[in-house]
């Protein structure tokens, strides 16, 4: 199973720890106004449907955030993978990318650490070559369960969330 939580990775050389984004809301601040990096929703899915999804982050409007992010002129680009090597490279001080992109490069980089995350579920799948595959079986409806998600909901926001129908499928 992939979680992938958007994280808010940060160029350490130009923005202080203690003044890295500490809410979702702070990316609206006018010190970061021109100063962050993001896919272009108008053409990448994931970001738009990162941005539709904030209305479960804290009760966010997500047309009014949408609209305020737009006027920080944010610097697009197509997807998440170039917005570390942007943040790195000094072209942007702070970006919208997933976790695993931010670690996944070496640099003068850390990510913002917030009390909660939006996240969403890429792929969850069983190898026909699984040596145990009755037991990841059973894991894999353990993960989809209402008891595993509710778990996972005291640090994630799901986007999109499970429904009833998508729970037992194996």
């Amino acid at each position: 199973m992939a979680l992938q939580s958007h994280q808010y990775p940060y160029n350490m050389e130009l923005v202080k720890k203690e003044d890295a984004p500490k809410s979702l809301s702070a990316l609206l601040l006018p010190q970061w106004k021109g100063k962050i990096t993001m896919p272009d929703p108008s053409r990448h899915t994931t970001t738009a449907e990162f941005l539709a999804n904030l209305g479960k982050y804290e009760g966010t409007n997500w047309k009014e955030f949408a609209g305020a992010l737009a006027r920080q002129q944010p610097l697009f680009v197509e997807s998440f993978a170039p917005i570390v090597n942007t943040v790195i490279r000094g072209g942007a001080a702070l970006g919208l990318a997933y976790l695993k992109y931010v670690i996944q490069f070496k640099g003068p980089l850390d990510y913002a650490r917030l009390d909660k995350y939006l996240a969403d579920t890429n792929y969850l799948g069983v190898s026909k070559k699984a040596p145990h595959p009755n037991a990841a079986k059973l894991y894999v409806e353990f993960l989809c369960s209402p008891e595993s998600r509710s778990a996972e909901g005291a640090f994630f926001v799901w986007s999109p969330p499970m429904t009833a129908g998508q729970q037992g499928l194996l």
